[in-house]
């Protein structure tokens, strides 16, 4: 049983395979923003196959959201029309690729006091593990499961995890 309701379902289970046989597919971000397509298709335009009207006012720009997040909400919409128009299938135009925001991000420049206080709170709370947290250039999503787990013996023949390390 197909995912996809639209009166155009066929045309969007064609796309998503061709897309997912060439590797060029991502169901996180595609395959979300085509179900949801494709849902607002079927919920407000029943048995209708794909029009302008469907495509532009799903694709506008909404107040909530910002340029980047407009852009990668209708990119797969993009993609999915200009599939339609190599298999001579539509006649609908593509929404306008809004240009992104990109920002040129600058590095912070620690002072000499930012480290040390932050290495002084680490202590207080927990001795060592924030230390060995920094130092490991440890992802700052592991850190939390790395600073409530015991510390475990280290092991120099072992090329194990940062929580081998010695104890402090």
């Amino acid at each position: 049983m197909s995912i996809y309701h639209s009166g155009f379902s066929d045309s969007v289970e064609a796309f998503v395979n061709s897309r997912k046989i060439s590797g060029a597919w991502n169901e996180t971000v595609f395959g979300l923003n085509i179900r949801i397509f494709d849902h607002y298709c079927a919920r407000n335009y029943p048995t209708e196959t794909l029009r302008q009207e469907m495509v532009d006012i799903w694709c506008a720009k909404r107040e909530t959201e910002n340029v980047n997040s407009c852009y990668t909400r209708t990119l797969v919409i993009r993609l999915f029309i200009e599939y339609l128009h190599r298999h001579g299938q539509t006649d609908v135009l593509p929404p306008p690729a809004l240009k992104q925001n990109k920002k040129r991000r600058i590095p912070h420049a620690f002072s000499q006091e930012e480290p040390e206080r932050f290495f002084h709170e680490c202590d207080s709370i927990i001795p060592c593990k924030g230390r060995m947290a920094y130092a490991s250039d440890i992802k700052k999503d592991n850190v939390p499961r790395i600073l409530s787990a015991p510390l475990q013996q280290w092991n120099p023949y072992n090329r194990g995890t940062a929580l081998d390390a010695p104890q402090c």
